[in-house]
This record gives structure tokens, C-alpha cells and sequence, in this order.
């Protein structure tokens, strides 16, 4: 399941939407393993973590029996692996910043090398503390000014992370673009288009999805995912071969 934001009104209301949904449906199957548990009294129990609501922790136990317990009866150890199997509501936001760098002394004024600096801020928007952490990836997408392809020039994972019962968590990233004049006037190389952010849940699947790519949705995250760094593709994720240069100037074999 992933969320699609295209505008700022949006965007916090189908990732609140969508994250509670995923919660409902992955809290008594996905999230559920047998541990554990013990009692402000000194009882021990083993059962599996179903979902909590205000007060009571909903339990399975070793005979498939579900029962409840007061959240305040619990040991601390305990309510800290409660607040991290609880995925918390979240909001995507992503900048970025370009610097042209400085030439070389063998640069032409056409040659640009440009660095793209990147940063995720995921907002946790839910009440309910998270003490875990869930992984994300960023992907910086780059259009090729000889064709119409595109180039991921940038792939990078992360772990999200709320420590101290903070809100925000923020992550950089950066990468360069080059894009130059041919001898044959053409422009090569590529220029800065986008960028797709995916969030996972804590079996790996997707979970929230920006990117501010009218063409990017949910069916080419797994083709894109799949692509390394650097890659060619067009819209539909698809890896294209690298361009050439179209014409006569043969003194050099162009590859990048």
C-alpha cells in the first residue's frame, strides 16, 4: 500500500488515512510474535502483541486465546516493546538545495558539474510515543538533455528514528549531475528532476511514498528499487541503454 502526494493539503491526510489502516490490518497477524511478558506483580506470561488501545494491551496467548491487561501493570521493558511495534502516523516532506561546483583548469564554460543536496524529513504526526525505528529510501532522479530518458544518480537507505520522544527526523544526502556541451554543440549529460522517498514498515513493505514525479506511482517502485546506481530508464522504470552521441565527431568514445 503506498500513499501518493501530490499537494501540501494532501499529503498529511492520505499518509494519517493510510498508516492507520496499515496498523489496523498488520496488528494481530504481521506484528505478532510470542514473548515474554511480566507483571508488576511478578507474573510472567507468554503471548504475542495484538494492539493497544487507551489503557489495555490486546494479547493472544499460547492456547490462541486473547485477553487483556492494564498497560499500567505492566513492566517497563514491556511497554518500551509496545511503543516499538506501534508504527507511528507520519508525514514525508523532502528539499533540496543546488550548488554548482567550481571548474577545473581544463573546463570548459559549458561544463557543469552540479551538486544536488537532498534532505528527508519525516514528521511523526501520531500522538502515541515510538521508542523503534523503521527504514526509508531516497532515490535522486536526474533527465538526460539528449534524450528522454532519465538517470538515478543517487539511491540511499536510512533508519527512522524518533529518539527521546522527539517528532522529527531528518536525513542528507548528496550527489552530483554533469552536464557539458559536445564538440558537436549537442548538450550531453543530465539535469536535476526529482526524487521518489519510500518508507517501510516493519517487515520491509512499503508503508508511504512521495516524489514530486507526475509519472512515479505504486506499480514502479519494485522495477525502481531494482535499478542501480548509475542507471538509464524511462517512465515506466524500464533500464535503457546509455546514450551516444548522435553524430561525426569521432576523436572519443563517450561513456558515463
Amino acid at each position: 500500500m503506498f500513499i501518493k502526494l501530490q499537494a501540501d493539503r494532501l499529503r498529511t491526510v492520505f499518509q494519517i488515512l493510510l498508516t492507520g489502516l496499515l496498523l489496523a490490518l498488520t496488528d494481530s497477524v504481521a506484528l505478532a510474535e510470542m514473548r515474554i511478558w511480566h507483571t508488576q506483580d511478578g507474573d510472567r506470561f507468554e503471548a504475542e502483541f495484538l494492539r493497544e488501545k487507551p489503557g489495555k494491551v490486546f494479547l493472544r496467548g499460547t492456547d490462541s486465546q486473547n485477553f487483556t491487561v492494564a498497560l499500567t501493570n505492566l513492566v517497563a521493558n514491556d511497554i518500551k516493546y509496545i511503543r516499538s511495534r506501534i508504527l507511528p502516523e507520519v508525514q514525508i516532506d523532502f528539499s533540496k538545495s543546488i550548488e554548482e561546483l567550481e571548474r577545473s583548469d581544463y573546463a570548459r564554460q559549458t561544463d557543469h558539474a552540479m551538486e544536488v543536496t537532498g534532505t528527508v524529513t519525516v514528521r511523526r504526526t501520531s500522538r502515541s510515543p515510538f521508542d523503534g525505528q523503521f527504514s526509508g529510501e531516497v532515490y535522486l532522479i536526474a533527465k538526460e538533455a539528449a534524450t528522454d530518458d532519465y538517470r538515478l544518480f543517487d539511491k540511499r537507505g536510512f533508519a527512522v528514528r524518533f529518539p527521546d520522544g522527539s517528532r522529527e527526523f531528518e536525513f542528507e544526502t548528496k550527489a552530483v549531475v554533469i552536464n557539458y556541451e559536445e564538440y558537436t554543440t549537442e548538450m550531453r549529460g543530465a539535469f536535476y528532476e526529482g526524487y521518489v522517498v519510500i518508507l517501510f514498515d516493519l517487515q520491509g513493505n512499503p508503508m508511504a511514498f512521495d516524489s514530486n514525479l507526475s509519472w512515479m506511482d505504486e506499480s514502479r517502485i519494485d522495477a525502481l528499487r531494482k535499478l542501480p546506481v548509475p542507471s538509464f530508464f524511462d517512465q515506466t522504470c524500464k533500464k535503457r541503454s546509455v546514450p551516444r552521441p548522435k553524430s561525426g565527431y569521432k576523436g572519443f568514445e563517450f561513456s558515463y
